[in-house]
């Protein structure tokens, strides 16, 4: 649902709620509902460069409310 200043959406998760700036969630979210599972290195993509973190912190907040799974774990080192 976005909020008045039209930047800032307000996103509920197994009813928990929190904000998210900008369109980085929508775009992610939009992966998300692809069919295929994408990876955190595909879903960085999206956020452009060195907006890596942002992306790891949403993945991270819908993990802990339960809003995503992991699919699997790769080792990349």
């Amino acid at each position: 649902m976005p909020l008045d200043d039209g930047r800032t959406w307000l996103w509920a998760v197994d009813g928990h709620a929190f904000s998210v700036r900008g369109t980085l969630g929508e775009r992610v979210l939009e992966q998300l509902h692809q069919g295929e599972t994408p990876s955190v290195q595909q879903l960085s993509t999206l956020a452009g460069p060195g907006r890596e973190t942002s992306v790891v912190a949403l993945l991270e907040k819908l993990y802990t409310l339960r809003g995503v799974d992991v699919d699997r774990r790769e080792n990349t080192v």
